[in-house]
């Protein structure tokens, strides 16, 4: 073998060996990309995992505190609605312990002043009998202080009560246009009442119903 076929040879060999070195340069290249590919996603993978679980317990953290604070909220709507329903029951039931107790005493004391004498029973007999119930009327009062809550009502019932009291005298009469006046002072307050509870718009609408009523009633008889 001459010189140029050694030469020749090596030279061969060393592409042989530059080409299997490239391949192998490529293949190790591939392995190591692989490698961190599939690394790095197992590590991604891992991580990701560990964050929607982290997530999804501060999701349901959210929810149940959310949970807690309507149902908080809730329950200060039902128990103010309740307080309001309460305080409205008792308004009611005030009023209507006012009117019950007031209006016979008016009626009685209105009735007893056109009596004729004879028919009339003992003047410090009914006086009594009225101041008697009075008194009840004063108790209904002060235990609905808290409900008489318009400035009206309060104002105009001391009076009243004063007024009542006033009619009797020495002289055993009852003066018919003082009781008069009491009544419509009463009437103004039961309206007065009646705004308090239903608020001036619907009392208004409330008495014009009141009214187309009653023509209806007149027309038709």
């Amino acid at each position: 073998m001459d010189i140029s076929e050694i030469l020749n040879l090596v030279s061969k060999t060393l592409s042989i060996i530059v080409i299997l070195l490239g391949i192998g340069a490529f293949a190790f290249k591939k392995y190591i990309s692989e490698f961190i590919k599939t690394k790095f996603s197992i590590q991604f993978e891992k991580e990701n995992t560990k964050y929607k679980q982290q997530f999804l317990k501060e999701l349901e953290a959210y929810k149940s505190a959310l949970v807690r604070e309507l149902e908080n909220h809730k329950l200060e709507i039902d128990i103010k609605r309740s307080q309001v329903l309460i305080y409205v029951q008792k308004k009611i039931e005030a009023y209507e312990l006012l009117t019950a107790f007031y209006s016979p005493i008016l009626e009685k004391i209105y009735t007893y002043s056109i009596l004729d004498e004879k028919y009339k029973k003992d003047y410090h007999e009914f006086m009594k009998e009225i101041f008697k119930e009075l008194e009840k009327c004063k108790e209904v009062s002060n235990k609905y202080s808290l409900y008489l809550s318009t400035t009206k009502i309060k104002i105009h019932l001391a009076p009243v009560h004063t007024a009542i009291i006033s009619l009797f005298n020495e002289n055993k009469t009852i003066d018919t246009a003082s009781i008069d006046k009491i009544i419509h002072t009463f009437s103004m307050i039961e309206t007065q009442m009646e705004i308090d509870l239903l608020g001036e718009k619907f009392y208004e609408e409330a008495e014009k119903d009141k009214k187309n009523l009653a023509w209806k009633i007149f027309k038709n008889q």
